[in-house]
């Protein structure tokens, strides 16, 4: 029984309570972790960071009930498009934080289009579509904080050319 009661306390403080994704801070931890793997086996990272567009407008239109479902929705979609080996998490708000093991940019952006295309091609709540823009990038040594910070100014480069997109440097 207690053992049964950790094993549920571990997963309250370690994921996300709307969406059961890995949590903000339990993200870092998880891109470390494979971070230092990659590093140990010699095989490429990536990381998508992701978020829905104009998802103030869903929450002002449909109310916060709705928007958290809009959340949900998205995020089954992402862990549906992934691989069982990809680390999804919910990052904050409506942003998502892809860990890629094992997979150069190329393929990190196939996956972040194929996301893409079917968010955008999904009715969520409601008839409700929205669309997520993404930005890509691939471990090339640096922190885990930097990584994340490259992906993060591609996806706010995909915002700012037009959204429903994938950017990656270069």
């Amino acid at each position: 029984v207690i053992e049964q009661k950790n094993q549920i306390l571990k997963e309250m403080i370690t994921r996300d309570p709307m969406t059961s994704l890995l949590n903000h801070d339990n993200a870092f931890r998880a891109l470390q972790d494979e971070i230092n793997r990659a590093k140990r086996i010699g095989y490429p990272v990536s990381v998508i960071m992701a978020d829905i567009d104009d998802f103030k407008a869903v929450n002002d239109r449909f109310g916060y009930q709705i928007g958290d479902q809009v959340i949900v929705g998205v995020a089954g979609i992402i862990v549906g498009t992934c691989r069982r080996t990809d680390i999804v998490c919910r990052y904050g708000g409506d942003e998502y934080m892809l860990i890629l093991p094992d997979t150069f940019m190329k393929e990190a952006m196939l996956l972040a289009d194929r996301i893409i295309k079917r968010v955008e091609g999904t009715e969520l709540i409601n008839g409700i579509r929205v669309t997520l823009s993404a930005g890509v990038s691939e471990f090339d040594g640096e922190p885990p904080k930097e990584l994340i910070f490259k992906a993060d100014r591609q996806l706010h480069r995909a915002k700012h050319s037009g959204k429903n997109r994938a950017c990656f440097p270069g």
